[in-house]
């Protein structure tokens, strides 16, 4: 992963200062990031601050990343996993979770 965010920011003639100040996440956070530092996971939220910094879509950003292949639409699996590493309850992630479900059986009506 840190690879991977280090050549698209690269690739968007950004330094790091640059996409520190485009994502609104610290240098130290970027630099930590960009050298292999602790990060195994990113939160929905960073992925999202990252994606505009680099000017791409949180989909492209995925994309890159390697969690998603092009055309795949994410599961409501991986949304509540989201949901819930943004600190949202139980229960608001199975009130979102169930209206998701109910969009889904009338796109198919």
């Amino acid at each position: 992963m840190n690879k991977t965010i280090k050549k698209l920011r690269k690739e968007a003639g950004l330094s790091p200062t640059q996409l520190s100040e485009r994502s609104n996440l610290s240098l130290a956070f970027i630099s930590k990031l960009e050298g292999g530092g602790k990060y195994k996971t990113l939160s929905l939220q960073t992925c999202k601050k990252l994606a505009e910094g680099l000017g791409l879509s949180l989909k492209d950003f995925l994309y890159q990343l390697g969690y998603l292949n092009r055309n795949e639409k994410p599961s409501l699996q991986m949304v509540a996993q989201a949901l819930r590493s943004n600190r949202y309850t139980s229960k608001q992630v199975g009130r979102i979770m169930d209206y998701a479900k109910f969009i889904k059986t009338q796109d198919k009506l």
